[in-house]
């Protein structure tokens, strides 16, 4: 029993994951898994980023 239709995915351990159609020989369609870093774990990769570059800027 497959309850997941695909267009929506979910964020699980700071990724984003999602099914999207694969379009192969013979007209068959598969899916494959993809795995994108969320929305709040790129913010917070953006925060520590700057926080890196505050302190490279302050020591010199």
């Amino acid at each position: 029993m497959n309850t997941w239709d695909g267009k929506e995915g979910f964020d699980f351990l700071g990724f984003h994951h999602r099914k999207f159609p694969k379009h192969v020989k013979d007209g068959k369609r598969v899916y494959i898994m993809t795995h994108v870093p969320s929305k709040k774990a790129m913010k917070n990769m953006q925060k520590k980023e700057e926080y890196i570059d505050y302190l490279q800027y302050t020591k010199s």
